[in-house]
């Protein structure tokens, strides 16, 4: 059997995180006991200044990158160990207590760090349904594995409204791999 995932990517700002969010609210109303993370942008006025992590499961929020200097580093973001402290223990958490495990994003920050990268492997190693973002141009093994494994939807302003209904089919019979 392939391991049920379903996955959207696209450019930034297309609405990943938000069809990942709206699909775990559909899960919910339909009983089922979503973990893992998401992320999420942190704004000044329009300008971008890093990225939170939020435990699906228990809505704790901790700060993944900002703008600065020091290591590990992603582009212009300095990573912060907090943030991906608590992706890696919602995701492992999951692992063991959620029905469906979500991960957003499967993209550079998140697989810098060897401890989150180990998580996200385990989870895209289990049989759990899996559901969340992939960045869309990332080279990273694991990232090429999840477009090349699971079902994958890009995005674009024409079907994200329905992409939370098409993620979630990953428990609801429609979660074979490939897209």
């Amino acid at each position: 059997m392939k391991k049920p995932c379903r996955f959207v990517t696209g450019p930034p700002g297309i609405g990943k995180t938000t069809a990942v969010r709206r699909a775990v609210a559909l899960l919910r109303e339909r009983g089922f006991a979503p973990g893992g993370f998401y992320t999420g942008e942190l704004r000044e006025g329009k300008r971008r200044t890093g990225f939170f992590v939020e435990d699906v499961a228990t809505g704790r929020r901790a700060r993944l990158a900002e703008l600065g200097p020091g290591e590990p580093r992603v582009g212009r973001y300095r990573l912060v160990r907090e943030g991906l402290e608590l992706a890696s223990q919602a995701l492992q958490t999951a692992l063991r207590e959620a029905q469906v495990l979500v991960i957003d994003e499967v993209g550079p920050m998140e697989l810098k760090d060897p401890a989150l990268r180990e998580a996200i492997a385990a989870a895209l190693k289990s049989e759990k349904p899996t559901l969340g973002s992939v960045h869309q141009k990332s080279a990273d093994s694991l990232a090429r594995w999840v477009r090349e494994t699971c079902a994958v939807l890009v995005l674009t302003k024409e079907n994200r409204d329905q992409a939370p209904l098409w993620l979630i089919q990953v428990v609801e019979g429609g979660h074979d791999g490939g897209a």
